[in-house]
């Protein structure tokens, strides 16, 4: 077997397996799946960048963004008020940045996008332990019955 093939079924592994998890997880692992696959999509790009392979790296900018722009449209601003308002108007921000960085090929603002991307993800990982195991059918239960009280 060739490198090129062992690296097609690598990748075909790593997709399946992460494809895999995803259908597993509770709403919160999900969110924090999606930081840590940013996080990585950014040190890949800072890697292509420094290598001057600027096709890949825009590949991973725009998986980045994409990435940033589901989490956008993730927050529920009804039942999350003003921390949604706050982490909406942070990945916004994010997403101009990492264009920004790509655009000038700038490592520091790299670096920065990574920096609040961390940030964020520490604090989504402070969430007490019975709301990050609470499956997507417990927590859109929970907001029937706050719906019905008001």
């Amino acid at each position: 077997m060739n490198a090129q093939m062992k690296q097609k079924f690598l990748k075909q592994y790593q997709t399946t397996d992460l494809e895999a998890s995803a259908s597993e997880a509770t709403p919160h692992k999900l969110v924090s799946m999606l930081y840590d696959g940013a996080l990585a999509k950014i040190a890949r790009a800072k890697g292509f960048m420094a290598h001057q392979q600027f096709r890949a790296k825009a590949e991973e900018v725009s998986k980045v963004t994409a990435i940033l722009f589901n989490l956008r449209s993730s927050l529920d601003f009804e039942y999350g008020g003003e921390v949604a308002q706050n982490l909406d108007a942070l990945y916004e921000y994010m997403g101009r940045r990492i264009l920004e960085a790509s655009r000038e090929n700038s490592a520091e603002k790299f670096d920065e996008v990574a920096d609040l991307l961390r940030t964020v993800k520490e604090g989504w990982e402070q969430m007490p332990d019975e709301f990050k195991k609470a499956p997507r059918e417990k927590i859109e239960r929970v907001k029937q019955l706050k719906q019905k009280q008001a």
